[in-house]
């Protein structure tokens, strides 16, 4: 739907599950959440320099936005599981492309 690849899609299953659940990272649904996200980019690594359409953000970024987002939607106090698991899969994404927040050179400037 809107060009969105599976990459944005897991990325949002993911933070909205979690968000949701209350569980700490450490427990096994979690981890295997953030094995699956890493097999996604293992078969598509050009998505992480992919926007999501509906975020406009990479996916890196989409992963720390929604957090945020589903953290305010919960009314809920941060706790180990919004600080945990959003600043895992954005590791785990830069990780994989640490290129991605490196700035930019313009022609110009050269």
């Amino acid at each position: 739907k809107f060009g969105r690849l599976p990459i944005h899609y897991m990325i949002s299953t993911c933070i909205e599950a979690c968000c949701a659940s209350g569980r700490s990272c450490s427990e096994d649904p979690v981890l295997e959440m953030l094995e699956i996200l890493g097999f996604f980019v293992k078969l598509n690594p050009t998505s992480l320099s992919v926007s999501d359409p509906k975020t406009k953000l990479l996916p890196f970024l989409q992963a720390s936005a929604e957090s945020t987002q589903a953290m305010k939607s919960n009314n809920s106090n941060a706790s180990s599981i919004h600080d945990e698991l959003p600043l895992s899969i954005v590791y785990l994404l830069l990780r994989q492309d640490p290129s991605l927040v490196q700035p930019l050179v313009s022609q110009q400037s050269l």
